[in-house]
Parts: C-alpha cells; structure tokens; sequence
C-alpha cells in the first residue's frame, strides 16, 4: 500500500518536525492551561501534526484510493489548521480571546462545514493516474474555490492583524510578533504556492513533500522566540522538555524490545518516570510561580519607595516654603507687641498687658516650632550651612547653662553645672549648631522635670568631649527608647505634663551633632525615673 523504498529525506525531517511540535505543545500548554493563547496554539499544533501525517502519508501511498484518502485528509486539515491560526493571530498574547463571540462562531461554523466538504469529491473527484510530471495528482471539483476563498481569507487576515500587532508593540513583545509573523508567512507562502498554487491551477504535483519542511521553519522561529524572549518561562521549559524527552525515549526503547521481560521492565520505568516527572514539573512551576510574585512584589515595593521620596521631598520643600512665608508676619507680630509693652503707643492696663505677655510667649513659642521645620527642611535638602572654628566646649556650656537659668526658676527647678578640672575642652565644630544642640537638650530635661532638679556635667575622656544633661523628671518609657531621636517622636507622658511640641528637637539634635562628627544618646530606667542625655564630641587636637 506504501512505498516504502528510497525515501525522500523529506520524511525523516517530516518525523523530527512533528516530534518538535508535539513537545512545543505539551510544553506551551501546561505552562498556563488556562491561557487562550496556550489552547489555540496546542489546537494549531495537533491539527498541524494531522496535516504533515496526511501529507506524508499520501506521498508515499502507492495505492491511488489510499493517495485520494489522504489528500482528502490533509486538506481537510489544512481547513482547520488555518482556522486556528487565524484564531491565534486574534488572541496572541493574550490569556483571553481577543475577538467577539459571534465572530468566533460563525467562522468556526463556515470551517466545519467547508471541511466536511473537503472529505466529499467536491474537492478532490479522483486521482490521475499520471499527470506530465510522472506523478499521480488529484482530480479538482466544483467546490474548491469556496475552499480556496476560506483558507486565503484566515490566512491574509491573521497576517495583517499580526502585522498591525507587530507595527504597535515594541520591546521584547515586538520581537515575539515578528518571529511569529516570519515564521507564518513562510509557512503559508510555501503552502499556497506548492499545495494548491501548482496543484489547483497549474495541475502540477511536486514530487518532493515540502510540507514538512515549511512547518519546521514556523516551530523553529516560533521556538526561538519562546527561549529565547521568554514568552513563556525558560526554567519550566526546560524542565518539561527533558521530561517529555525521557518519556519518548522509554516508549521508544519498550516497542523497539520484544521480549516480554525487556517490555515489562521499560514498561514499568516509564509508569514510574510518568509519575516523577509530573511531580517535577509541577515543583518547578511552583516555584517559579512563587518567584515570580515575590518579583512583582519586589517591583510594586520599589515603585511604592520612589514615589514615597518623590512625596517626602515634595513635602519637605513644602513645609521650607511655608515656614520662610509665617517667618516674616511672627517677627511683626512680636515687634509691635514688644513696642506696645513698652509704652510706645501709649500707656495700657494690667489687664492688656498679662495678655500681650500671652501673645508674645505664644509668638515666642511659634517662631521656635517655624524654626523647628526650617532645620528640618534644610537637612533633608542638603542645604543646612556649617561655620566649623575651634571654641572652648566648658565656657559654652556654661553660657548655656546661664541662659536658662531665668527658665530654671520660673518652674522652681534647681540647676547644678560642673565639670571635670584640669582639662582641655577644645572643640573644631560649627559652635551655633552645638549651642542650640545643648540649649535643646537642657530645655527639654526642664520641660519634662515638673520638680527636683538638673545637672549639666561637661568630662573628657581622652580624645572625647562629654556633655550630660541629668534630671529627675519623667523619665523615658522603654518602648519610646527606640524612636526617641526620630521625626515627629515625643514621649508618651507628655500630655501629663502639659508639654506642647512638635517632636522634631531630639531630631534636629542627632542630625547636627552627627554633622559635627559626634553622637547623641540617652538613658532612663523607666517612667518618673528621670533620665540621662549625652553628647559625645571628639576634642581638637592641641599643636
């Protein structure tokens, strides 16, 4: 029935062709099974393998009816085969189909119908025995142009949508579509020129089965635009090839042994590898899947960072902007106050007078939280200024310390200042920002200590400078520790105290002690326990 002598290259490559389409669609399929791409594209590779067993079978048939069977079986599912391709170039890459339902039916209706057709002598009426080339051809009936009108038009149509998607992607996604649409175009043009061009208008059959060998080309560039772009994973891809493979190869060496031991033997290996290589495939998945989340994670987390700092530096020029705006009207407010005080405009009551106090602190109180806000903005922005020159730390402590002494008596606090005699408390460091670190620091200790005391202790430990601030005030909560130094962090029994602020000194102090090369850290055994603050700076150098 088949001649089965001398033949054509053709067919071995016919056998690789649907070895590598059969893998390409067992792996495409279970990488997504729910993917409308992965479907249409498994659907497309069956019918194909069909269409290049018909064709080489009908190649090689020496029978004429088994020729005309065959040449019937592969146009009709050369019908189909186009079909699924005109489906695919609608749905690629998508996970759902990219066409509407009524659409889809009335073209997969046509299709059935056309290829029911194509089993009937409507199509093909007989076989010549011989024609002018020496080969048997097919006889063409009545119906082919409705045939030939179906396939032109999936084909022509799936070509432009492809050619339009590739025309409006870019990227990696463009280079996946022009894979695909060279890879179709060559196919299609090879089968309408050799299949239907020379047999349907010319009445020539070629005697070599190109069919094969067109079909490879699409797999191969179809292929390569899978690994190599990674349409879809490479890891999984690999995994579910070497699988597959072994499972080829065990099948083939189980039919190739006829011994009944040799046959269970193999048969057993592949029921255990059928197994083993589901459960593998499956890890891989897994954790590919898995991997690929925390990626996407990763992604959502980076943009989520940037957009953060894109909000805080926005926020920061925000609050330098209205804080240098409030400035100027709190320096009227406290001038004009000031001058009313003092009698300038005229003399006024006790009663006007407790009140413009009231103003005044609060005004007083105002500009130092404005103040609070530009440091910080200043910081964040890089564009804080420093005037580093050599001082003597124990002399501006002690200044300091006589500054608040008026603050120190109004709540009836004591205050005690000494330091370690015989040392040398020189300092290279911007004196300003250090002067306000410890002002920040002492003021804070008699803001927190509604009685008893505090005492500054200034010390030098080799090339260190020690300033502490102790007192017998609330003291610092244990969970508050952690975040006592960060922005907008104040203790827990402020409110007990009746302290207004804002929570940015502690802040403002660690950053201006850090830019001076120093550290800034305190202590508290606990609530109403007091608590300890320390400013480490290194001493200069005595030439």
């Amino acid at each position: 029935m088949f001649n089965l002598i001398n033949l054509s290259p053709v067919f071995s490559v016919g056998a690789i062709t649907i070895f590598v389409d059969v893998v390409l669609a067992f792996v495409v399929y279970l990488n997504n099974r729910k993917s409308a791409t992965s479907i249409i594209f498994l659907l497309f590779n069956i019918i194909t393998i069909f269409y290049i067993i018909s064709n080489l079978l009908g190649t090689y048939a020496s029978n004429l009816l088994v020729k005309l069977i065959w040449a019937r079986a592969a146009i009709f599912f050369a019908a189909f085969q186009t079909y699924f391709f005109f489906l695919l170039s609608k749905t690629f890459p998508k996970t759902k189909m990219d066409m509407g339902w009524l659409r889809f039916l009335f073209t997969g209706l046509i299709t059935v119908i056309v290829s029911i057709i194509t089993l009937t002598p409507l199509i093909f009426s007989d076989i010549k025995s011989v024609d002018s080339s020496g080969i048997p051809s097919p006889v063409v009936g009545p119906t082919i142009a409705v045939f030939g009108v179906l396939v032109f038009y999936f084909i022509i149509d799936g070509l432009y949508t492809l050619t339009k998607k590739y025309k409006d992607s870019n990227g990696v996604e463009r280079t996946q579509f022009g894979y695909l649409l060279s890879g179709a175009s060559i196919m299609f043009s090879s089968f309408l020129l050799f299949n239907f061009i020379f047999v349907v208008v010319f009445n020539i059959t070629i005697s070599i089965n190109f069919t094969a060998v067109f079909v490879s080309v699409f797999v191969v560039l179809t292929s390569y635009a899978i690994i190599k772009y990674q349409l879809f994973n490479i890891k999984t891809i690999a995994t579910e090839l070497i699988v597959f493979a072994l499972w080829i190869f065990i099948l083939i060496r189980m039919l190739l042994n006829l011994t009944p031991s040799e046959l269970t033997a193999n048969g057993g290996l592949l029921f255990v590898t059928l197994f083993i290589g589901i459960f593998l495939i499956r890890s891989v998945k897994k954790e590919v899947q898995q991997r690929e989340q925390i990626q996407l994670l990763a992604n959502d987390l980076t943009k989520a960072n940037e957009r953060l700092k894109e909000l805080d530096q926005v926020k920061t020029e925000f609050i330098s902007l209205a804080t240098h705006q409030i400035r100027a009207p709190l320096t009227a407010i406290k001038g004009y106050i000031s001058l009313i005080l003092e009698g300038d405009y005229g003399p006024v009551s006790k009663e006007v007078v407790g009140a413009l106090e009231v103003m005044r602190q609060s005004a007083e109180n105002l500009v130092v939280i404005v103040g609070d806000f530009l440091d910080v903005s200043r910081i964040e922005q890089g564009r804080m200024k420093y005037d580093f020159k050599t001082f003597d730390l124990e002399k501006l402590v002690s200044q300091v310390v006589t500054e608040c002494e008026p603050s120190v008596e109004k709540k009836q606090l004591g205050i005690q200042y000494s330091f370690e005699q015989g040392k040398n408390y020189s300092l290279h460091a911007d004196e300003g920002k250090i002067k306000q670190v410890i002002g920040n620091i002492i003021d804070n200790s008699i803001k927190y200590t509604p009685k008893g005391h505090i005492e500054v202790y200034v010390s030098r430990n080799e090339n260190k400078l020690l300033v502490k601030v102790s007192d017998t005030g609330l003291g610092i909560d244990p969970k508050v520790m952690p975040k006592l130094f960060q922005k907008f962090s104040r203790a827990t029994n402020a409110s007990e105290a009746n302290i207004l602020g804002t929570g940015l000194g502690l802040y403002i102090a660690r950053q201006l002690v850090e830019a001076n090369s120093g550290k800034v850290w305190a202590e508290s055994e606990g609530n109403g326990k007091g608590s300890q603050f320390y400013i480490e700076l290194p001493a200069s150098v005595v030439q």
